[in-house]
């Protein structure tokens, strides 16, 4: 689903030539933009190491807007007594949430966090949080970049920075506009780049192909 994917197969030996890049899609339809509510911060995600909830939580200390974390794992237990025992008291954790409450919970959200501190290929998360118009505050890290591009749609931090991950933050809190002008950005480059038409013409291709129907 994303470049970054592809190029790490061709780096493992598998031929560049059957490779095909088909990004992954989301029914838009399905989805109520909206650009002006922005009641907390969110995260959507495994609780565990490599997703960079630490990180998440060390960041959001002090900062003055509450993070809601939607979603379990192995680490959950811990992460909530780090975030006690650290006294990080504008957190809460939702636990495993589906259906309208999820839909409501990225609704009304100002923007989603995704601090993964190992590589992610094209997480279904960002294109939800787009689908919604809300920018996202990623990693710099595998396929992520390809979806968060710097300044238009979101903004990337450096993997497991806290700090920079912090100044990212409070730089959109700060700036209302932009996170409204962000989200727009982000529901145009969803319904151009990742929509079901998309999708299936680029897999009625790679068939075809397949059949002989084209040349390789």
């Amino acid at each position: 689903p994303s470049l970054f994917s592809l190029r790490k197969h061709a780096e493992i030996g598998v031929d560049e030539k059957k490779l095909v890049h088909i990004p992954n899609f989301i029914n838009t339809a399905d989805y109520e933009p909206d650009y002006e509510r922005r009641d907390y911060i969110l995260f959507v995600g495994r609780l565990s190491r490599e997703k960079g909830v630490r990180t998440l939580l060390d960041a959001v200390k002090g900062i003055d807007i509450q993070l809601r974390i939607v979603g379990e794992g192995p680490m959950g237990d811990e992460y909530r007594t780090y975030a006690k025992d650290k006294k990080i008291n504008n957190v809460v954790f939702e636990g495993y949430r589906t259906g309208e409450e999820l839909k409501n919970l990225f609704r009304n959200a100002a923007f989603l966090l995704l601090p993964s501190e190992w590589y992610e290929n094209a997480p279904m998360t960002v294109l939800e949080a787009f689908a919604y118009g809300k920018p996202v505050v990623g990693s710099d890290i595998g396929g992520i970049p390809e979806m968060v591009v710097e300044g238009k749609t979101g903004l990337l931090f450096k993997p497991g920075d806290y700090k920079e991950l912090r100044e990212k933050i409070n730089y959109l809190l700060s700036r209302p506009s932009m996170i409204v002008e962000m989200g727009k950005e982000a529901r145009k480059k969803v319904e151009e780049e990742y929509n079901a038409d998309v999708h299936y013409q680029s897999l009625m291709e790679v068939y075809e192909r397949a059949c002989g129907k084209k040349n390789i």
